[in-house]
């Protein structure tokens, strides 16, 4: 397993940078499709997300 990530895990020390910002993005985006799940027009669910995430 070390092997395997052993790029992201220098990567992490080399640059102090993780993948964190990106997985919470993520995880709120999704938690933004499940509250509206079930919109029927398409283009103000995604003007929706364009505001809340701008």
């Amino acid at each position: 397993m070390l092997n395997k990530n052993m790029a992201q895990i220098l990567h992490y020390f080399i640059a102090k940078e993780t993948n964190a910002k990106a997985k919470a993005l993520n995880q709120n985006l999704q938690r933004f499709i499940n509250v509206n799940y079930g919109a029927r027009n398409t283009d103000f669910f995604l003007y929706r997300i364009k505001l809340h995430f701008a």
